[in-house]
């Protein structure tokens, strides 16, 4: 059971070559939390917007990731060796979101509720885009 309420706060689930093993040994994802966070709102458009920048050479730990909600940087996580080789580029985007597991499943209220969680206008870009602002 998660320990948040549902829907729960924002995080980044991350992979890369010299994360730390858990407890048990194991090399799962790294949990990147940001404790200072309002609460996610239902019932409305959240603009979510994230950025990875690959580390510049294969020794340099200078890679980051970053996230935005609504246009406000919520957190930015700095020195990361993401690949070892020039080679390794970016290869893929995944939209997931695992109510299964993690703090979704932590609504004894309603166990059988049933979470709809919709995308529209998704973008990739190489630059920082922002909500998009109705036009007046």
């Amino acid at each position: 059971m998660g320990t948040l309420q549902p829907p729960g706060k924002w995080m980044l689930y991350t992979y890369w070559q010299e994360m730390k093993p858990d407890a048990h040994g194991d090399h799962w994802g790294t949990n990147f939390k940001v404790a200072e966070q309002e609460p996610i709102q239902r019932g409305r458009w959240i603009c979510c917007e994230f950025m990875i920048k690959a580390n510049s050479s294969p020794e340099k730990a200078d890679g980051e990731q970053a996230f935005w909600i609504d246009g406000k940087l919520v957190g930015r996580f700095q020195g990361f060796r993401w690949r070892s080789t020039d080679d390794l580029k970016i290869n893929s985007f995944w939209l997931n979101h695992d109510k299964d597991t993690h703090d979704l499943n932590n609504d004894a209220d309603h166990p059988k509720r049933v979470y709809d969680i919709w995308y529209d206008d998704v973008v990739l870009a190489t630059d920082y885009i922002g909500p998009i602002v109705p036009a007046e």
